[in-house]
């Protein structure tokens, strides 16, 4: 018999071409198709707001340079935006859960708007602290809900993995351009047009989620049962993220402090802190098919583990001489930065399906909040123990004498061991509990409507698995 290519005759360069277009359109549907509406629309909102997210990234130095502030009271303003954020994502789970998805998400930008332009316009340190705690209370706000509904939206686990991770490349992507926006700004206006700017893209964002994306609350009976369940799996999973990303966030206070000591320039900082977007938007696109074809414990543990000991290679490394020609300290930062940029793009991408089904039914939100303010909490864990290691008399292991910054990049690379370890440890009974909850939510999405009207369930049965 004569196959249907042995007809053909041999391939030509268009028939190869044809061949290599039709893999390259099948990659892209895969990734990118049977997507439901409402995540396109919601990245869509999401994208408008992050565009002009242009003040969190330039506030150190908008205080520094625009405000002339000291060290300590530069210091007190982040901690006050840090604390606002660890608080602020938990109370934007919990308005979500109760008072609906869409609803969390606009009164969150516009309280948002407001917050920003307070910022702005505060003129004393203490102003400037206050207004700081308001805007990390309030501009990450909508994020909990965001999650809640790419979980409620998304058929499978495949296809929620696969939304976690392109939202993730659409808010990087959005920091790229904000990060231009606010440089281009300040030079060209003035410093307080990045509040303003700040100000009308979370008003924008506001306004395309309410009129584009449905209204969605928990069922009255998945509200009523979620009561029952006690977030001992939660709680565990934050502990061990909070561990591994306060060695994460010492790209934010060890790491400019390296590369001080290797004299490396304003210009050349600038770079490194455009570095990670830009790399985790084409890396992310590069290892797509193969994250969302990892389970969600896996991915958790794997980017945990490239987290703590990425930033610890990046740490120690310094420049060096390859074939006679010399490597910088830049070029060190741009290469291994790979390791641990995969470890986030593992633990906030497919890894996040694991925090949303974890969650009874109903509190996926609140769930989500308490996630990422381990996320907040993490900003100050890192700079107060990044400091206290530094300042440390030092450590002998196996006859090398540790302090200072070595000994930092040391315990980053034991937080991610210890971290990756115990989501190993973890896996069989975060499993479980992710089998029943997706269970429990089928019921509830097939009985939802005659729910409604019935006598509410004994939950005992949910409550047999809590930890």
């Amino acid at each position: 018999m004569i196959s249907a290519s042995d007809r053909a005759g041999p391939d030509t360069g268009e028939t190869s071409g044809t061949h290599a277009s039709r893999r390259e359109r099948a990659h892209y549907r895969s990734n990118l198709g049977g997507l439901p509406l409402v995540f396109w629309r919601l990245s869509a909102a999401m994208s408008i707001g992050r565009t002009g997210m242009f003040v969190i990234p330039f506030m150190a130095y908008y205080l520094d340079k625009g405000k002339h502030l000291s060290v300590t009271d530069v210091a007190f303003v982040i901690a006050a935006l840090g604390l606002g954020t660890t608080v602020g994502d938990a109370i934007g789970g919990y308005l979500a859960d109760i008072f609906g998805r869409r609803l969390a998400i606009v009164l969150g930008n516009l309280a948002a708007a407001a917050a920003y332009i307070w910022l702005g316009r505060a003129d004393t340190v203490h102003s400037m602290v206050i207004a700081a705690l308001a805007v990390g209370l309030c501009y990450d706000l909508w994020r909990p809900g965001a999650y809640a509904i790419l979980e409620e939206a998304s058929s499978d686990e495949e296809q929620l993995k696969r939304a976690n991770s392109l939202f993730l490349w659409f808010f990087n992507a959005a920091v790229i351009a904000a990060a231009i926006g606010a440089g281009f700004l300040a030079v060209t206006v003035g410093w307080i047009w990045l509040f303003y700017g700040n100000a009308v893209a979370c008003i924008c964002f506001a306004l395309v989620a309410r009129f584009a994306l449905p209204e969605s609350r928990p069922e009255r009976r998945a509200r009523r049962t979620a009561v029952a369940m006690r977030p001992r799996y939660l709680l565990v999973l934050a502990l061990l993220t909070l561990v591994c990303l306060t060695a994460y966030n010492q790209i934010e206070y060890a790491l400019p402090l390296r590369f001080a000591g290797d004299g490396i320039e304003p210009v050349e900082y600038g770079v490194i802190l455009a570095v990670n977007p830009i790399t985790v938007c084409i890396v992310q696109l590069t290892v797509w098919g193969k994250l969302k074809k990892m389970p969600s414990v896996a991915a958790f543990a794997v980017g945990m583990l490239f987290i703590g000991v990425g930033i610890a290679i990046t740490g120690m490394g310094h420049g060096f001489i390859v074939h006679g020609i010399h490597v910088s300290a830049l070029a060190w930062f741009c290469g291994t930065s790979l390791i641990w940029i995969l470890g986030e793009i593992a633990v906030l991408g497919p890894g996040m399906a694991l925090v949303t089904g974890l969650a009874p039914p109903g509190k996926e939100a609140s769930y989500t909040g308490i996630f990422f303010s381990a996320v907040g909490l993490s900003t100050i864990t890192a700079s107060v123990a990044g400091a206290w290691i530094i300042h440390l008399p030092g450590l002998r292991v196996e006859g090398v004498y540790l302090s200072g910054l070595p000994l930092l990049w040391t315990a980053c690379a034991a937080a991610g061991v210890v971290a990756s370890t115990g989501i190993l440890v973890m896996a069989r009974p975060f499993r479980r509990r992710v089998s029943l909850m997706k269970a429990a939510k089928e019921e509830i999405k097939a009985t939802g409507q005659r729910e409604r009207n019935e006598p509410t369930p004994s939950p005992a049965a949910m409550n047999s698995d809590s930890l």
